[in-house]
């Protein structure tokens, strides 16, 4: 497990160099949004019947229960995996709009930062200076 997180973590910031270095060419963002947010979806797919074991529908009601569930490294690499694939796909969603916008790099970089390190923050600054905007 520990080597499948080094790889994916390695896929992902591949496509995050990717759209941060590269925004206007519609192939790199095409390789981060399909290719790598997909093999990250395919690893998490894969990982759903350990999730399934361990799920007795108490997740969403027992904060105590939770915890437990997340010091299954398993299931912490499950949820890791899902967060890598969502902000990835969230960061390709801010800079295919803007190019599509024209809102230049230096005003999208800092949304993309936030992302990658805060993940819903970056979409959010992202909102806020895409409505300033209009």
């Amino acid at each position: 497990m520990e080597a499948l997180f080094y790889v994916l973590n390695g896929f992902t910031i591949v496509g995050w160099l990717l759209i941060v270095f590269f925004p206007n060419y519609t192939g790199v963002l095409k390789i981060s949004k399909y290719w790598i947010v997909g093999i990250l979806s395919l690893a998490y797919l894969l990982m759903i019947p350990i999730l399934v074991k361990h799920f007795d529908g108490e997740i969403f009601y027992d904060y105590s229960h939770l915890i437990a569930l997340l010091n299954i490294k398993t299931i912490l690499l499950a949820c890791w995996i899902h967060y890598l694939a969502f902000d990835l796909f969230v960061g390709v969603y801010i800079v295919e709009t803007s190019v599509k916008l024209g809102i230049k790099r230096g005003v999208y970089l800092p949304c993309l930062l936030l992302t990658l390190f805060f993940g819903p923050i970056g979409l959010l600054a992202f909102y806020i200076q895409f409505f300033i905007r209009k």
